[in-house]
């Protein structure tokens, strides 16, 4: 399965932080430094901060790691997630505005279907 830097470079950032709130906590707690770890809000946010990255990035790791060629139907028509290369493949729709009922509107006129993602390192 392929790596992704950015992903790895938060986990590690995330782990590094819940370090810190750990060691810093031990030294409050064992009277080494007057930190006020339990008490001031802004370990506590910091704690929650940890928490609520650590969930997200589970989160975005799971899907990345189960999603390969899962299909669904998403407002912009169907979608999937190439099997090899993980790449999002979708239908791409050509529109125009056009007046409909005295409001413009885009109408699509043409389409093509299962284009992948020109940006991703494998080329789309």
């Amino acid at each position: 399965m392929p790596r992704f830097a950015v992903l790895d470079a938060a986990r590690g950032l995330a782990l590094a932080a819940m370090v810190v709130f750990h060691f810093s906590f031990d030294l409050d707690s064992l009277g080494l430094a007057a930190l006020d770890v339990g008490g001031d809000p802004r370990w506590r946010w910091f704690a929650r901060l940890i928490a609520g990255s650590f969930l997200a990035l589970s989160g975005m790791s799971l899907v990345i790691a189960h999603a390969k060629g899962m299909r669904w139907d998403s407002p912009r028509g169907p979608m999937s997630i190439d099997a090899q290369t993980r790449d999002v493949v979708q239908t791409i729709y050509i529109r125009r505005v056009e007046k409909v009922g005295g409001e413009l509107v885009n109408v699509p006129f043409d389409k093509i279907d299962n284009v992948k993602d020109p940006a991703s390192p494998s080329g789309g």
